[in-house]
Order: C-alpha cells, then structure tokens, then sequence
C-alpha cells in the first residue's frame, strides 16, 4: 500500500509500486549508497523514493497501523541515512536497509 498522499516521507507523484525501481534508471542501489555516503544528497533522494513505499509496506505489516507505519518508515530513512558509513559496497543495499528495519 503506498504511503497516503499527506504522509509520504519525500513528497513524489503516485506511481506504481513497480516503477518506483526505475527511479535513478541506470544506477545501482549500492552506486546511489556510495554517492550519498559521499555526499551526494539526490543520490539518497532518489534511493528514498526507490524504498518509500517498500519501507512503508514493510512497516504496516508489522505495525497494523498507517501512522505509525509512516512514522517508522522515515525513521528507517533517517537511520539509513546515519549510517551510510557503515555499508558495505559489496552486500546488495535492500539487505542492508531491511536489516536496519527490522
């Protein structure tokens, strides 16, 4: 279920779950990790809006609840984002972000 349009963590125009892995087409996730590691902060919005509605997914699941599934969901990012230092390159990045999640 995406994220209701006044909850989105990063505010972007609905689109089908399956599209949100083409955002950024032509890099990797572990690419726009390492970008954002280094800096780059479109490379960690693009990878946000890869995630938003997986992380939001994952998290009404656990939570049953809409609100407090947004509410983890950005946390998840803000967590992620605090620790780019820590990723490893060679892992595949959802791995590593769903391992932060649960």
């Amino acid at each position: 279920m995406p994220l209701p349009k006044d909850e989105r963590v990063y505010r972007v125009p609905h689109e089908p779950h399956n599209a949100r892995s083409d955002v950024g087409s032509g890099q990797s996730d572990e690419t726009l990790a390492i970008q954002s590691r280094d800096g780059d902060v479109k490379a960690f919005e693009l990878l946000a809006r890869r995630f938003e509605n997986r992380l939001y997914s994952y998290a009404l699941r656990m939570t049953g609840d809409r609100h407090e599934a947004a509410d983890q969901a950005q946390e998840v990012l803000l967590r992620v984002h605090q620790s780019l230092d820590r990723y490893d390159p060679k892992r595949k990045f959802a791995y590593w972000l769903f391992g932060i999640a649960s």
